[in-house]
């Protein structure tokens, strides 16, 4: 990617961040990071960031290309909350079992500057979450 491309890319991911947070549909939380609420669970508990959640999930870049999904697989994923992304750890000690919802993670609160796995730097991050249970 040329020098403009990747300058043009970052605004293009920030552009993005700023018309979902204009839409009124979202909260905005720290470092810039979005959350829409799409099911809510009916239990009272939240994960610590030393707990393991397990989740289902789909992550998207703003062109809506997927990363990476759970979907098609026989079992959640799980993690230890402290181990994610800061912008999963944000949304996950919010959760409840049960629920699911839609983050929009600006570039800092996912990789960064960094390029990972087919996610180019200074990607905005869309992920849709859900909650499966705490262990």
């Amino acid at each position: 990617m040329a020098r403009i491309d990747k300058a043009r890319y970052k605004i293009e991911n920030e552009e993005f961040v700023r018309t979902k947070a204009e839409s009124g549909e979202y909260e905005q939380l720290k470092g810039g990071m979005l959350m829409r609420w799409i099911a809510k669970g009916e239990s009272d508990r939240t994960p610590s960031l030393t707990d393991i959640v397990f989740c289902n999930y789909k992550g998207m870049l703003i062109d809506g290309s997927v990363f990476d999904s759970t979907e098609g697989e026989p079992y959640p994923a799980y993690f230890r909350v402290r181990e994610l992304i800061e912008g999963w750890q944000i949304a996950l000690v919010r959760m409840h079992p049960g629920d699911k919802c839609e983050i929009v993670l600006p570039a800092k609160m996912g990789y960064g500057s960094m390029k990972v796995d087919g996610i180019p730097a200074n990607s905005t991050l869309i992920f849709e979450l859900e909650l499966v249970k705490i262990s």
